[in-house]
């Protein structure tokens, strides 16, 4: 099966090409996506054809070069290579003899002997836009002398350098340290002996401690293991792992989480370990999940930072929104949800509503997925902790038990959406999260699930929806014209503005071009015009049109407002909340 090989700053990523045509450019639906400006939002595809695989490019500002040559379209052959802007791209068909130049008209005027293959490479191959007679496997196979080097850029560019490597110590599920000859053994046909299998280990945990990630993912292929790092909401290809280095992270995370590997059968194993940072005056937890055959588990380990609570000034609301907010959290009775999607922020804001209730006076119950912080005076629950107890039965137990305020983290189905709505109506306060695109779908996808529009109306009083938006890498963000349609976009508010940011990618963003995340609001207070509008078969148009409060700012106006400050870019807004 042919494939492509990328020319990435971390070494080289192979892309198998498959039934579907493969997109290069800016754009998020693109499989090989890079932002910088050179590159347009869809600047070339490589597609099946009769022949064989043609490249085309697709209407680019800058044109696509193959072999030296401008091409619109083009044939493709084993070797060729194709350079998109700053991107390199080798297109490798194993099926087919390479195609060979001599080494003179490869290189031109360069001396090839000056070329020093004694240290790895740092940086773009410049020559690798004329065909070479090196073998990229040779190539690749020198790249991966030292396969830890990706950590290393990691740990020294990463934006996070707070975290540092002294004073480190492993602890287990129960908080005990666990000393480094405890980890030693257990692990077999491990290349690596004990030490290096720890040290190599430890690094990866400091490495995504530095990067700021939220999960690491080590997932193993048939000839080598992805290392993958979840960087502001995006999982991102970090580097690669001989099998054999992988067999060692991951038989020391299990080890750490305490699961073993007690059998030979495919099976999921969950389990926690800690590490303590600068003298135990912290200490960030790693939830585990490993998944299939022992030896080629894919293991996520999911960080999870102790970080002060986060109360509702902080969270970035407007003044005046902020207030209203505050007012409906602590009422005595009806229903607040949180919209958004996965890794929006919905928890951070649910649990920022929390802070604001009298604790102490009022009896408060939590249920959640997961655990990740608990609240002093909240009485907290996780969905699946009785074997064979559904969603909706825990939420049962919990409501009959009368609580004053019910946090739900997420309602995913009927039974929960009625039973929250039921709390709601019966003089309970309830918080909630729902999966929802913004304000106005929070309100029609709790219809439905099945909640009765009388008693919808009648408890709900906000809807709050949300999003974090990626903020532009000040160490290496640029800036172009906007194109006819994003002026467009921008309409009256684009004043004078004659550039706008796109990212670009270095070491201290992980090559994403972007660094930080900024919250979004659109915030819908339940009035009578929408409650009338809720009782008379409401849709999207009529509830907009019931909207008046001039607080209500759709989360596309809010993003396109970040464009216009130059804190992010067109692309990101249009991955965050569409078009």
């Amino acid at each position: 099966m042919p494939y492509v090989e990328v020319q990435c700053p971390g070494g080289v990523e192979r892309v198998d090409l498959g039934d579907e045509r493969l997109l290069v450019g800016r754009h998020h639906g693109c499989q090989v996506r890079r932002s910088e400006p050179m590159l347009s939002r869809k600047h070339c595809c490589i597609e099946k054809s009769e022949g064989g695989w043609t490249l085309r490019d697709l209407g680019s500002r800058n044109g696509t070069v193959v072999n030296g040559e401008t091409a619109s379209e083009w044939q493709l052959s084993n070797g060729d290579n194709i350079r998109v802007g700053d991107l390199v791209i080798r297109y490798i068909d194993p099926m087919e003899p390479p195609r060979r130049m001599s080494t003179n008209e490869a290189l031109g005027e360069v001396d090839a002997s000056s070329i020093d293959m004694a240290r790895p490479r740092q940086g773009p191959l410049d020559l690798l836009d004329k065909p070479l007679e090196i073998d990229l496997a040779t190539v690749v196979a020198y790249e991966r002398t030292d396969e830890h080097a990706f950590l290393r850029r990691l740990l020294e560019n990463g934006s996070n350098q707070d975290v540092d490597a002294a004073d480190v110590e492993f602890h287990d599920g129960h908080g005990r340290v666990m000393p480094i000859d405890h980890l030693g053994g257990g692990i077999q046909d491990c290349d690596w002996n004990d030490l290096d299998r720890i040290r190599i280990f430890r690094l990866m945990l400091l490495a995504a401690l530095r990067t700021d990630a939220t999960v690491i993912e080590i997932e193993p292929a048939r000839d080598e293991a992805f290392l993958r790092f979840t960087v502001d909401g995006l999982p991102t290809v970090i580097g690669r792992f001989s099998l054999s280095a992988c067999r060692g992270l991951v038989g020391t995370a299990e080890l750490l989480c305490g699961v073993g590997s007690g059998s030979d059968s495919p099976q999921t194993l969950e389990g926690e370990f800690s590490i303590g940072l600068r003298n135990g005056e912290r200490h960030v937890r790693f939830l585990g999940r490993f998944d299939g055959e022992p030896g080629t588990r894919r293991t996520r380990l999911r960080v999870v930072r102790d970080q002060p609570f986060v109360s509702l000034e902080r969270l970035g609301l407007a003044s005046r929104a902020h207030a209203r907010i505050r007012r409906i959290a602590v009422r005595q009775s009806g229903m607040l949800l949180v919209a958004g999607p996965p890794g929006s922020g919905r928890s951070t804001t649910l649990h920022a509503f929390l802070g604001e209730i009298d604790r102490r006076a009022r009896r408060t119950v939590a249920v959640e997925d997961h655990i990740d912080e608990r609240i002093d005076g909240v009485r907290h629950h996780r969905f699946g902790e009785r074997a064979g107890e559904s969603r909706s039965e825990l939420l049962r137990r919990i409501t009959a038990e009368e609580p004053d305020v019910l946090f739900i983290g997420e309602i995913t189905d009927a039974e929960s959406a009625g039973i929250a709505a039921a709390a709601a109506q019966r003089k309970h306060l309830v918080h909630a999260g729902i999966q929802a695109r913004d304000s106005i779908t929070g309100v029609l996808r709790m219809l439905e699930l099945g909640v009765d529009s009388n008693t919808l109306s009648s408890t709900l009083h906000l809807v709050l929806a949300q999003r974090l938006v990626r903020r532009l890498c000040p160490g290496c963000s640029g800036s172009v014209s906007p194109s006819s349609t994003e002026t467009l976009a921008l309409g009256r508010s684009i004043g004078g503005l004659d550039q706008v940011g796109v990212a670009q990618g270095c070491a201290s963003c992980v090559d994403t071009g972007y660094q930080g995340r900024i919250p979004i609001f659109e915030m819908l207070e339940i009035d009578g015009r929408i409650r009338d509008a809720i009782l008379h078969s409401p849709t999207t148009s009529s509830l907009r049109e019931a909207v008046t409060d001039e607080l209500f700012s759709p989360l596309r106006k809010s993003a396109l407002n970040l464009v216009i400050s130059g804190e992010t870019s067109f692309e990101e807004v249009d991955r965050t909340v569409g078009a």
